[in-house]
């Protein structure tokens, strides 16, 4: 690597590190410029002195702004043959910034699919909980409406039954109070018929 190579992204310092070239001032994987950081740091001295000395206008053109004047640098610094180093997809550093968050964001996702199907197996067990709870809730209810009927059949068999109304016909035929037999009683004598005859 050539000495005063620099960050096309912050202008920092560039590192060698094993498979690529990191910046020690952002911290991030960089494409570098192969351009000297002294012969860039020469040409923007120039342009300085250019622009404040006046002699920018008197080139062909607008002078160009200070924001002009470091995109053209970057522009340069961004020209570089270094694309074999990088993969093919590479540009200014970004995906290379991304890169090592890849393999951390699958190991999330795969996480998050697991608990996911923990939580998937959990309420199916719960679901199948409930649904064997409502089977048993509705054979407990149907054995209590047999207990309860053969218990109603049970009583209404063994119920009392009730007393029958005594009928008010012995009453009519028996005599008033006052009156007397029409025929004599069983067991003695009609009336006036008595011994004492026999005895004269």
């Amino acid at each position: 690597m050539p000495d005063g190579d620099c960050c096309v992204l912050c202008s920092g310092p560039i590192s060698d590190t094993e498979d690529y070239r990191h910046c020690e001032h952002c911290d991030q994987r960089a494409h570098v410029s192969c351009i000297s950081s002294s012969a860039e740091e020469e040409n923007l001295q120039v342009l300085r002195e250019l622009q404040n000395s006046g002699e920018m206008s008197s080139l062909a053109g607008p002078s160009p702004m200070p924001n002009e004047v470091s995109s053209v640098s970057s522009a340069v610094s961004v020209e570089i043959p270094a694309v074999a180093v990088h993969p093919q997809d590479y540009m200014d550093g970004r995906p290379a910034a991304v890169q090592h968050l890849i393999p951390n964001a699958q190991k999330g996702i795969r996480h998050l699919e697991n608990e996911l199907a923990d939580l998937r197996t959990k309420n199916e067990r719960q679901h199948s909980q409930l649904e064997w709870n409502r089977i048993l809730q509705d054979q407990g209810f149907a054995a209590m409406q047999l207990e309860v009927r053969s218990l109603r059949e049970e009583l209404a068999s063994e119920r009392v039954p009730a007393p029958v109304r005594p009928s008010m016909a012995p009453y009519e035929s028996s005599p008033k109070q006052g009156e007397l037999l029409a025929t004599p009683p069983a067991d003695g004598p009609a009336f006036g018929d008595t011994d004492d005859e026999e005895d004269y």
